[in-house]
């Protein structure tokens, strides 16, 4: 990492509140003297290879990953949902040499390692172990010592959610890191003086990179909660003077219904920008939020491989537009190309590819994989999507989610578009399924609103289906359903939807 950039912002912003916790709040100059001792301790263990942390979003999470850095170690953060197959997979892939982990999940932790190939020593955090260090333990002096900075040099791991095979570790260099940082940083104009309600995993591009990052480069505070939970998230938009929100679709849909019943008695006062991203947002939720908290909803997009975004709508005249997922950062340069790599003109679908500063090294131990996606100084996302006139970006939808129904594609998106118009649809997904005589053939899966019948559903979604998509994108399947697998993103989880419609299609 960078450390004369890291130390300057320490020292700048040294006596601001850099982390707000219900456990413990930490200053800059208290996270900076916690990340040197960290960084100390880890040398004092002569630690070879990666170093990875499992931890949930406490303050800790964020002074051990900065002192890693500090130390020019690369810090992996591993998800606190994996299970022991995962865990080794991530272990081994980054060649771990320690692991911090919190008390409660030491015995998930033992499992991975029982037949793993590396032996990371580990650290606890939480409560006292007589097998393991202990946090306190291995706390180095607080005083710096110069490590030789790189700015290209890999500092951090990021694996991918694995949702079509093992997950894959994305590498990041310090460059790229302050580079989305400072994008951010401008595109939302967040200043010292800005509170960031950071509700998303920290084991996850969006709430470390785009938050936690953002936030320590600006001398702003971060008001740090365990996990989503609408209560408590409510609460704190109202009584934390939060002026920058970000989420899921699911998280915003969640705090609209649980204020519903108090709108009156709610009051985000302080809230002056919310960001978006992981999955489209229904236009219908976008206004009614909206409308009732007097505040905007920006949706942007991004990629694990571009560090976490690459576009958004933001605030002020002619930088939004509903229904895209904004334009490009400045130092950003996005198009759209054909599968023989040519440019598209606008409005014409195709892969959407950029070329920036906040661009993965590649993926670890994948050589062929990092190939594929970084090309001639470009990655290709693996999204498809066009771009406008005005320069804004539309996303499609995945190539590999893409169904082709009789030799005609069919984006996914497209469906769930004109499914979501019925208003008494609370949410919808759709997805591809192996045909015999077709290819594929379209199933549409529904959550309905409370108090409606699946036959009276059914009927207004064939009539919106006739009214807005041509006949052969029409589902060949609707299927109603109580609740929608989630990943720990907030994302709806299609492979485990499709996996389990074929299982029940084939009883």
């Amino acid at each position: 990492m960078n450390n004369h950039i890291l130390m300057d912002k320490f020292e700048e912003f040294s006596e601001l509140t850099a982390i707000q916790h219900k456990d413990r709040s930490l200053s800059y100059q208290d996270l900076y003297k916690e990340a040197c001792s960290i960084a100390n301790g880890v040398d004092n263990l002569k630690v070879k290879g990666g170093v990875g942390i499992m931890l949930p979003n406490i303050p800790e999470f964020v002074s051990i990953v900065y002192g890693l850095f500090l130390g020019g170690y690369v810090a992996s953060p591993i998800s606190v949902l994996l299970t022991p197959k995962e865990i080794k997979h991530i272990a081994e892939d980054s060649n771990l040499g320690l692991i911090f982990i919190h008390y409660s999940h030491v015995t998930v932790v033992e499992m991975a390692f029982k037949d793993c190939k590396v032996k990371p020593d580990i650290v606890v955090l939480g409560s006292t172990s007589d097998d393991h260090y202990t946090f306190d333990f291995i706390l180095g002096d607080s005083e710096y010592r110069h490590h030789a900075d790189d700015y290209n040099q890999h500092c951090l791991t990021m694996y991918t959610s694995g949702t079509t095979g093992s997950s894959k570790g994305v590498m990041m260099s310090s460059q790229a890191l302050f580079a989305q940082s400072q994008m951010l940083k401008v595109a939302f104009n967040v200043k010292p003086n800005d509170r960031i309600l950071c509700v998303l995993p920290l084991f996850h591009a969006y709430g470390f990179n785009a938050l936690i990052g953002t936030a320590l480069m600006s001398g702003a505070t971060v008001v740090l909660h365990d996990n989503f939970k609408v209560k408590a998230c409510v609460n704190s938009l109202e009584m934390d003077r939060i002026t920058l929100f970000a989420g899921v679709p699911t998280m915003y849909a969640k705090i609209l219904d649980y204020c519903r019943d108090s709108i009156g008695d709610v009051n985000f006062s302080h809230l002056e920008t919310c960001l978006t991203g992981g999955a489209p947002l229904d236009l219908q939720l976008l206004n009614e939020f909206e409308t009732t908290f007097s505040t905007q909803i920006h949706e942007g997009y991004g990629l694990t491989e571009t560090i976490v975004s690459v576009c958004s709508n933001r605030r002020g005249k002619g930088n939004r537009k509903i229904g895209s997922v904004g334009r490009p950062y400045q130092g950003i340069t996005a198009k759209a190309v054909d599968s023989q790599g040519k440019t598209l003109r606008a409005g014409e679908i195709g892969e959407l590819v950029f070329k920036c500063p906040n661009i993965m090294l590649g993926y670890m131990n994948l050589s062929k994989e990092s190939q594929i996606v970084l090309k001639g100084g470009w990655l290709y996302s693996g999204d498809l999507g066009y771009i406008d006139e005005d320069g804004f970006c539309f996303i499609a939808g995945r190539q590999k989610d893409l169904i082709i129904k009789s030799g005609y594609n069919i984006f996914p998106r497209d469906v769930e578009d004109a499914i979501r118009c019925v208003d008494i649809v609370k949410d919808v997904a759709v997805f591809g399924v192996p045909d015999r005589i077709r290819g594929e053939t379209v199933v549409a899966t529904v959550i309905l609103k409370p108090s409606h019948s699946y036959s009276e559903a059914r009927n207004y979604i064939e009539l919106a289906l006739k009214a807005n998509l041509a006949k052969y994108k029409h589902p060949n399947d609707l299927v109603f359903l109580k609740d929608f697998p989630i990943g720990h993103t907030g994302k709806v989880t299609k492979n485990i939807l499709r996996n389990n419609y074929l299982n029940q299609a084939s009883m």
